[in-house]
């Protein structure tokens, strides 16, 4: 895919109610670029609490009224079993934590 069909957003570091509204802004530019498909990279997030599942939530949301295809990329233990627990990992595409982000 070329660069205007994928997006990539790399998160970092901790996602919770005090980092969320930047990871939000990150989301939201990376989307403004109308992409076909968005992914979010989650490799180097150390933690995410219920806000950090609520913007990923929001987001896969909007790809789905949007029509574009959207999908997370995960590395972390932790970020691994928060979706597994939740359930998120089986409404959302995601790709292992070794997968190339071309984009």
């Amino acid at each position: 895919m070329s660069e205007n069909q994928t997006r990539v957003v790399a998160l970092d570091g901790e996602i919770d109610l005090s980092t969320a509204p930047e990871a939000e802004r990150r989301i939201a530019e990376a989307e403004d670029a109308e992409p076909e498909r968005l992914i979010v990279d989650l490799r180097a997030v150390t933690f995410m609490d219920s806000s950090g599942l609520r913007i990923l939530l929001t987001a896969h949301r909007r790809a789905e009224e949007q029509g574009r295809g959207f999908a997370l990329i995960t590395g972390g233990d932790a970020v691994e079993r928060l979706l597994s627990v939740t359930g998120l990992a089986g409404r959302i595409e995601v790709l292992p934590g070794s997968a190339a982000a071309d984009g």
